[in-house]
């Protein structure tokens, strides 16, 4: 096996929020990187992206995942949802098998707490499982992501001048997914060129620069966007109602609503300096987030 072909990272979940900023920077940076995808759908999502070609996984079929790996060195490994620990089960074994030397896990802010919250825990169990595997790991543990005031809240603050969270008063890190993609790439990269070893078996939590309520995130779109946006902190029971008509099952929703009550009690406040760690560069700030997808919020974006 040539060092060229073991040179090689695989992306899986290349098409989604993180995983789509992560192979832009490979791109960039002319990495050997290949894009794991489900579907045609997924590719034409990354039809702009040069120098990785596509490779099919299906966590139900473990040929393709064997194939998947075969001369792949690290993976980047985001696996989510009621099923996560089987797949990420399927995955390691056929991923040890293929010899992949490194894996980078997607996990979750503040997995090693105790005793957390249903997603905290059930990643954890993952990250045992990649622990017990004996291939060197790192944990990228991200806080909640800027980019979910487009991807849940956009369509209200457009048509309403409003979101509606069942918040509270809670401050939370929130971190701009570019960011985690940068400490992924970084990490990714340098591990691949034998530049770097401080990464091996280590885990992180990536947070903003600044921990603020949702108040303050209404505020700062307002004033970007030179329009009253308004956090409604909706209840428990308007906010389940809210993310059923937006097509949400009832296991995320129930995810949902136990991390939104962890953030009132504060479990999401903490900052870390893991960005700037690693990549040599500052968080982007809420303020950066909310000028650069400006186009969202709106009216006529």
């Amino acid at each position: 096996m040539t060092t060229s072909l073991r040179n090689r990272i695989l992306v899986t979940g290349a098409s989604g929020s993180i995983g789509g900023q992560l192979v832009k920077q490979l791109s960039i940076s002319k990495a050997n990187f290949c894009m794991g995808v489900h579907s045609n759908d997924s590719k034409n999502l990354l039809s702009e992206i040069k120098g990785g070609d596509f490779v099919e996984i299906d966590y139900n079929k473990p040929d393709t995942i064997s194939r998947a790996c075969s001369n792949v060195d690290s993976v980047f490994l985001l696996i989510s949802g009621p099923r996560a620990l089987e797949y990420v089960s399927t995955f390691v074994n056929e991923a040890k098998k293929a010899d992949v030397r490194h894996i980078v896990k997607l996990s979750h802010f503040r997995a090693d707490s105790s005793p957390g919250v249903t997603i905290t825990r059930l990643h954890r169990q993952v990250e045992k499982v990649i622990e017990d595997s004996e291939i060197s790991y790192t944990f990228l543990r991200p806080n909640s992501f800027m980019q979910n005031f487009v991807n849940f809240y956009s369509p209200s603050i457009r048509s309403r001048s409003a979101f509606y969270v069942p918040g509270g008063d809670a401050k939370v890190s929130f971190v701009d997914v570019r960011d985690i993609a940068s400490v992924a790439a970084n990490i990714l990269i340098n591990k691949n060129n034998n530049n770097e070893t401080t990464h091996i078996n280590r885990s992180y939590d990536i947070t903003g620069p600044e921990a603020i309520s949702y108040h303050q995130a209404a505020e700062i779109i307002s004033n970007t966007i030179n329009r009253k946006i308004s956090y409604i902190n909706s209840t428990e029971t308007e906010a389940r109602e809210g993310m059923r008509q937006i097509g949400m099952n009832e296991w995320f929703i129930n995810i949902a609503l136990e991390l939104y009550d962890s953030y009132r009690r504060g479990y999401a406040s903490k900052i870390s300096p893991t960005v700037e760690f690693i990549t040599g560069t500052k968080p982007r700030t809420f303020v950066k987030f909310a000028k650069d997808y400006a186009s969202y919020f709106n009216q006529n974006g």
